[in-house]
């Protein structure tokens, strides 16, 4: 262990309360699987989900659709924002 760093035994097998009790089974469930098939079996990874995007994500959890208009439930039409054309500053001072 780094210096610092405490083992923390006080946690699940290793508890003091477990280490007659569930460490045995556990070991022995291993023994058992190892016997069984020959190798430990491990669990197979969960499918790959497409992440959401925000608003599908809000409309999953709370039921509301943020692209239909709430007061006659149309979908909203969107449109991807342009530059603009003209510059931000203000126009240069006149010359008089």
């Amino acid at each position: 262990m780094p210096p610092g760093f405490v083992k923390i035994r006080h946690f699940g097998l290793y508890a003091a309360g477990n280490v007659n009790s569930k460490l045995a089974t556990a070991r022995a469930d291993i023994d058992r699987l190892r016997a069984d098939t020959g190798k430990v079996q491990t669990p197979s990874p969960a499918p790959e989900v497409a992440p959401l995007d925000w608003r599908a994500l809000f409309h999953k959890l709370t039921g509301i659709d943020l692209d239909a208009c709430p007061d006659f439930g149309y979908r909203l039409a969107s449109a991807p924002l342009t530059q603009s054309t003209h510059s931000s500053r203000a126009p240069p001072p006149a010359q008089s």
